[in-house]
């Protein structure tokens, strides 16, 4: 799997995306944003958009999503919850839920 590392520790094996991760960050321009214990609050539904809400660039906000879901496939299985819910915003996002990827 593109981005998938294993290491051999002992008699486990090790599965990573963090180089893989690492490129989303940086292909995004995200380097700099601060890490969050808790990705996705799952008692908060983030908002429809409404009219007049602060729009983003939609491309862009699938491609990062797309991306998050390839991570999930793979080996991050908590970023699951938050990608599903985020997914549903795909076709008309506004800048809050770029701000929660």
């Amino acid at each position: 799997m593109l981005g998938l590392e294993l290491d051999y520790i002992d008699q486990f094996i090790t599965l990573s995306q963090s180089l893989y991760a690492k490129r989303i960050l940086e292909r995004f321009d995200m380097t700099n944003t601060t890490l969050r214990n808790t990705l996705l609050d799952a008692n908060v539904f983030p908002p429809r958009t409404e009219e007049g809400d602060e729009s983003t660039d939609i491309k862009e906000y699938q491609q990062i999503l797309g991306s998050i879901n390839f991570l999930v496939v793979g080996t991050r299985l908590d970023l699951v919850y938050a990608a599903a819910m985020l997914s549903t915003f795909i076709a008309n996002p506004n800048k809050r839920h770029r701000q929660l990827l």
